[in-house]
């Protein structure tokens, strides 16, 4: 009831060739520089592929349709769509922007995290670490699960017709157990039914592979995804909110929300392990890291926005 329109079989996930990604003076390269210091204050997440070479990557046996941007202009006409989520939230407006810069005509000069189309359709990013509480992940102590009213992100969304929600990566700050991840997702589905009508949207969350450097090609199943996913030994929790995010689900269906709640499940790309940000350098100093959780650009957020372009072509609007 909840699902995308599909979920390939990960074994009928097939590598096809490769080739170099060369961004050129485009807005998507253009921004890049700019989006991450503004959110981040650091390079740890300047997400341009550069010249490194990576995968063409079709799932077989998946029936979704091609994506277009004019269709999903004239779908979503004088319709509004706000994205809140974190870093890896911000990846995929991005994408979706590169994706629909066909029909894109403002603002000018572009705005970070918002544009609109020829159609009148409007796309804004709002970025949050945490549905619930203070958005700042330094201090939690007397932080609130249940005060969701004045949260800056629900404020915004009042006017949209469409709502894309992700976070979760950072929940293991707060709650390293993840206890109360079930009590946050009941309160944000809670405050949801009394202060906004849309449509609600869950995008899945996005696998971290641990060792992505030694990842050259795409996984070939799910048990590869899991071994690189580390299970038994995973510092950062990437596992964690994945395996709880059916809630999203449960809850809707227990509120009697399920005509305005959908699920955009994107873990058909837990096998790109080998579209992480590898050998990346923190400014201003000599230190090398792998980024094993966000994705090159383009790359592996396109296919976020090509299962989300699917679910949004399935809405029916009754405002």
């Amino acid at each position: 009831m909840f699902q995308a329109p599909c979920v390939p079989n990960f074994a009928e996930a097939v590598r096809v060739r490769s080739y170099a990604v060369h961004l050129g003076p485009s807005l998507h390269a253009q921004l890049f520089s700019a989006v991450v210091l503004n959110l981040q204050k650091d390079a740890r997440h300047i997400w341009a592929a550069g010249g490194k070479a990576c995968p063409a990557w079709v799932p077989k046996a998946c029936n979704l349709h091609h994506f277009s941007a004019e269709e999903l202009d004239r779908k979503l006409a004088g319709r509004k769509v706000m994205m809140v989520g974190d870093s890896i939230q911000v990846q995929q407006f991005f994408s979706l922007r590169h994706m629909l810069r066909k029909v894109i005509v403002g603002p000018r000069p572009p705005a970070w995290g918002f544009f609109y189309t020829r159609s009148g359709a409007q796309f804004q990013l709002q970025a949050a670490q945490f549905l619930t509480g203070e958005p700042c992940c330094n201090h939690f102590e007397g932080q609130s699960l249940e005060v969701l009213d004045t949260a800056e992100w629900l404020q915004y969304s009042r006017e949209a017709d469409v709502l894309v929600l992700n976070t979760g990566h950072h929940w293991h700050r707060r709650d390293v157990s993840f206890s109360n991840y079930g009590t946050m997702v009941r309160n944000v589905m809670q405050t949801l039914r009394r202060h906004y009508k849309g449509v609600i949207i869950f995008r899945t969350s996005s696998w971290g592979h641990h060792r992505c450097a030694a990842i050259k090609v795409p996984l070939r199943n799910a048990r590869e995804a899991l071994d690189f996913g580390s299970l038994d030994n995973d510092p950062y929790h990437w596992m964690s909110p994945i395996f709880r995010e059916h809630m999203w689900g449960d809850v809707a269906a227990e509120m009697g929300m399920t005509h305005r709640f959908r699920f955009a499940n994107t873990s058909m790309t837990m096998l790109r392990g080998d579209g992480h940000l590898d050998r990346q350098q923190d400014a201003g100093s000599e230190n090398v890291f792998d980024d094993c959780l966000h994705y090159c650009m383009p790359g592996v957020p396109d296919y976020w926005n090509w299962v989300l372009y699917n679910v949004l072509l399935s809405l029916e609007f009754n405002r």
